[in-house]
């Protein structure tokens, strides 16, 4: 594919395409391959994303050592799975600094493979985690994480998803008050969600069989 998504200025132009084209839930799934991502996600919410998906694989290789040649025929390919999480959340961390006062959501994604995981992505500013890789081992294990933060939320007497979302204090401890307070109430789901497909509607409390329009970041 034609990795676009790497550059703002035709990101927001492919974004503004598709939002001429439709009228249906447009999230823009942003790559981490590029230099600034927060002026991506700027860019983005200029041009009409309803939501971003946040972050689409990081490229990479493998090598056969006995032939010398890539494993793969087109020699690099999309790198997804637990080794990815770290960079997935600070690129969902940085997107939420651009996303929040907009009102933009964000489904945050990149190897989640435990409610304690989605919980990061929810804290950094996340308003639902996508989950991919861990279905492969454990077809499950989207229950599991539901379960998880539901069990979380009750324990840390949060009422619902969206008062978690964005808490992360990276300052002083008031930091994530001072943001919700200027920021108010973040666009989320009212029930733990773990994503996994094409089934949302902004600002619901529950999926929608509506099928959103996707443009992604290295599509």
């Amino acid at each position: 594919g034609v990795a676009f998504g790497n550059y703002p200025e035709v990101s927001a132009r492919v974004v503004a395409a598709c939002r001429k084209a439709t009228k249906k839930p447009l999230i823009t799934k942003l790559s981490p391959n590029q230099t600034d991502i927060r002026e991506n996600a700027r860019r983005c919410i200029e041009a009409g994303t309803d939501a971003f998906a946040v972050i689409n694989t990081l490229m990479g290789m493998a090598v056969d050592v006995e032939k010398r040649r890539p494993v793969l025929a087109n020699v690099q390919g999309g790198l997804s799975g637990p080794a990815i999480k770290p960079i997935a959340l600070l690129k969902t961390w940085q997107v939420y600094q651009e996303a929040a006062p907009h009102k933009v959501p964000i489904i945050g994604q990149g190897g989640i493979t435990t409610a304690s995981d989605a919980l990061e992505f929810l804290i950094a500013g996340a308003s639902a985690v996508g989950v991919g890789t861990a279905l492969f081992y454990d077809p499950l294990v989207c229950q599991k994480i539901n379960a998880g933060i539901a069990d979380y939320l009750r324990r840390h007497g949060f009422r619902n998803v969206g008062e978690l979302v964005g808490t992360l204090a990276t300052g002083s401890s008031s930091a994530a008050a001072k943001r919700s307070a200027r920021w108010g109430t973040s666009p989320t789901w009212t029930t733990p969600r773990a994503w996994c497909g094409w089934r949302w509607t902004p600002g619901a409390s529950s999926t929608s069989s509506s099928a959103p329009t996707a443009s992604s970041a290295n599509a």
